[in-house]
């Protein structure tokens, strides 16, 4: 057991025993301890005092990599202090940069021993026997910029609900209203208010909850690094947190909209009970876009969303939107309104965002119309060791990066909404049916 863990137990003990000598106390007329209870009170004063002292001083032993100095306690009791991991941020200081770190990493691997002291104060092997079998740790300075630069590149991730996730957890289990209804008596699961007179009877009402998961799911990242990405340190560097944090950011919209559930995010065009798939009209060409198409869509997104509301098209739908027009009489006007200096595109008055992942036109999912922040999307936020795990190994001779990242995602809603007077249902999601 951590020596700062048996610290906190004894303090946890000594904090109660004060806790008890009060209560004894607010017993009595004068809420006074008695003279014993005083000189027992400074004994435990003095104690927890101590005790804090020292807990501070295991903590920080236990940071810089000395987690139990007791032999026979230690999960690995043949490992050396100096092949224990201190701090991985301390590389900021002993190489000049990241890049300068993964070319020294690299010499190691191929000469098959580690000849620089800074490796050894800095990175941890994940083997007994060999310190390079199971790689170093790379610090926390590159794995931010990735996540900076991953969240900067992000669209629709941006865009939802973001929860944190810290501690032990694995993910999130919330229990929310069940609302399936606006009628009176069904929204957010059956919450009611009443008109009440004077000195009048108010009426409980019973709400409907559902219960709702979502599990952190493991996205991982490997390249393979030539003698010339290592030979400038810097453009390395550079070169390592765009392309990994620009395909982190791309899978991650993606799967919001197409993802399975399983071992990823559930996306919003895999929830079909939420989802409103509205149907081409009758004659309707292959492959286009009619002003009737997106009438429809916008009647179907419930009106509290419309205001957080985004359309999400692919390119290839622009020259299809640009050329639409609402008629009028004999003649029409443009609904569409393309980017200016000022201002994005904008449909219905709500901005349109061109996006890779979304499906090419005539295809549902080449334009959906949706509030995302009706999407909860979790990430593993302690410090950034933990969200990222990040090392590079050695495979055959072969020097590899490897970058993870755990994150999970689901729509906070999970089926279609009847609207509070009328037959007609909505949703927070709403896509445009095939047009082939």
């Amino acid at each position: 057991m951590k020596r700062s863990l048996k610290i906190k137990g004894a303090i946890e003990k000594c904090v109660a025993s004060m806790k008890k000598l009060t209560e004894e106390a607010e017993k009595r007329a004068n809420f006074c301890l008695t003279t014993e209870e005083e000189s027992e009170w400074t004994k435990l004063s003095s104690e927890l005092t101590s005790l804090k002292n020292e807990l501070k001083r295991a903590e920080e032993l236990e940071n810089f990599g000395f987690e139990n100095n007791n032999p026979s306690e230690s999960s690995n009791p043949n490992e050396s202090s100096n092949q224990r991991l201190l701090n991985p941020d301390l590389h900021r200081s002993l190489f000049k940069d990241t890049g300068d770190f993964i070319r020294t990493v690299c010499k190691a691997g191929m000469t098959g021993t580690i000849n620089d002291d800074r490796l050894l104060r800095v990175a941890t092997g994940m083997n007994e026997s060999s310190p390079l079998a199971g790689g170093f740790l790379v610090g926390n300075d590159l794995a931010t910029k990735l996540e900076q630069e991953a969240n900067s590149k992000s669209v629709i991730a941006n865009l939802c609900w973001n929860v944190p996730v810290t501690g032990n957890s694995n993910g999130i289990n919330w229990k929310l209203p069940d609302e399936t209804s606006r009628v009176t008596g069904s929204r957010n699961g059956g919450i009611r208010v009443y008109p009440v007179a004077e000195a009048g009877d108010i009426t409980a009402s019973t709400t409907k909850f559902r219960e709702i998961e979502i599990k952190l799911s493991k996205h991982a990242g490997a390249c393979y690094l030539t003698e010339e990405m290592l030979e400038d340190s810097s453009a390395l560097e550079s070169l390592l947190i765009k392309m990994f944090g620009e395909e982190f950011s791309w899978q991650r919209d993606n799967q919001i909209l197409f993802g399975t559930g399983v071992g990823m995010p559930l996306g919003i065009m895999n929830v079909p009970d939420l989802l409103i798939t509205v149907s081409k009209e009758v004659g309707q060409p292959a492959g286009t876009i009619v002003y009737e198409n997106i009438d429809k869509m916008w009647e179907r997104i419930n009106a509290k969303y419309r205001s957080n509301a985004v359309w999400l098209i692919n390119q290839d739908c622009e020259r299809q939107l640009s050329r639409m027009a609402m008629v009028i009489g004999t003649g029409g006007i443009p609904v569409f309104s393309p980017a200016s200096a000022s201002a994005g595109s904008q449909l219905f008055g709500r901005p349109v965002i061109t996006l890779e992942q979304s499906e090419t036109c005539g295809t549902t999912g080449d334009i959906i119309l949706g509030d995302f922040s009706q999407y909860i999307m979790i990430q593993k936020q302690e410090a950034m060791r933990s969200a990222w795990s990040i090392h590079v190994r050695f495979l055959n001779d072969e020097q590899v990066l490897k970058f993870v990242l755990r994150y999970g995602g689901q729509p906070f809603h999970s089926k279609k909404i009847t609207a509070a007077k009328g037959s007609m249902t909505y949703s927070p999601f709403v896509a445009l049916q095939t047009r082939s």
